[in-house]
């Protein structure tokens, strides 16, 4: 046990340092080094706990939550509480980084493959969270029950602005408790300025 204190501490440690070196740097980055952190003390404890022989057991399954929310790069999943139940990949995406001329209305496709041991039922969605809105709302139900290691495809249509400039619309998957299994799963596009083409 102590050597899991120990251990504790310096990774608590070496987090305040990542913090303070990299100030300046995105919210992403220090979310992604206590993901990290998180993952590895508790893969510790769980270790030592387990070769002392004492017995795990995991309360408030009922409520699940995030332990810690990551965020580094597109398509990243969330550890949570239910982690060993359901997980998240997504696998293709298409039109992403496109230009378009003004009030051009265009579809974006997303894939996402259940990786996890369990089903996902028709009560997991898609969820928007932020950036520019969907035409066509801002949940997706899932239509039908994903088995693991298959795969759902859903797709948003999208209306470009009249300003010219970059624009993004940000998703993510929620299980049937409302916990977020995967997230920034998202699409950016170019508005081009019109008068550049006279």
């Amino acid at each position: 046990m102590k050597k899991s204190v120990l251990i504790c501490t310096l990774l608590i440690a070496i987090l305040f340092s990542f913090t303070a070196v990299f100030a300046d740097n995105t919210q992403d980055l220090i979310n992604m080094v206590r993901t990290e952190v998180a993952s590895t003390v508790i893969a510790e404890i769980q270790q030592t706990l387990e070769s002392d022989g004492i017995e795990i057991i995991v309360k408030n399954q009922s409520t699940p939550s995030p332990l810690v929310s990551s965020g580094f790069v597109w398509g990243t999943w969330k550890p949570t509480p239910t982690y060993y139940s359901y997980q998240a990949t997504l696998v293709k995406q298409d039109k992403n980084y496109m230009h378009y001329a003004h009030d051009v209305q265009f579809t974006v496709t997303w894939t996402v493959r259940n990786t996890g041991p369990l089903p996902w039922d028709k009560q997991f969605y898609f969820r928007y969270y932020k950036g520019q809105g969907a035409l066509e709302g801002d949940l997706y139900m899932l239509p039908y029950n994903v088995e693991r290691g298959e795969t759902i495809t859903f797709s948003r249509s999208f209306e470009c602005a009249m300003e010219p400039g970059i624009y993004n619309s940000y998703w993510e998957l929620v299980d049937n408790n409302g916990t977020v299994i995967l997230d920034n799963i998202w699409v950016g596009w170019q508005v081009d300025d019109w008068r550049d083409y006279q």
